[in-house]
């Protein structure tokens, strides 16, 4: 049952839902309260680019303009799967 469950998973395997699952639960025990879903995706260069040139504001996945404390901290990575060290919410 969980095997088909990751099967149905995008871009997931095994290792990295129990690793999500694991952090969940230890957040969970230690009281954390369950972070949002990211607000928008990792800015990429030609983001960054469109900001300096025209002035528009980009977002951060925790909803914070670019560049947020996601940029001054180290990210933690369960597999391929990111997530902000700061805001602990997953990025990627």
């Amino acid at each position: 049952m969980i095997a088909d469950h990751v099967q149905s998973l995008p871009n997931t395997n095994m290792n990295e839902w129990v690793g999500v699952v694991l952090r969940q639960a230890v957040e969970e025990a230690r009281g954390l309260p369950t972070p949002p879903p990211p607000a928008a995706a990792i800015p990429r260069k030609v983001d960054i680019l469109r900001e300096y040139l025209t002035g528009e504001t980009i977002l951060e996945p925790c909803g914070q303009p670019y560049p947020c404390q996601r940029e001054r901290t180290d990210s933690e990575f369960h597999g391929s799967i990111e997530f902000c060290g700061h805001c602990r919410i997953m990025v990627s």
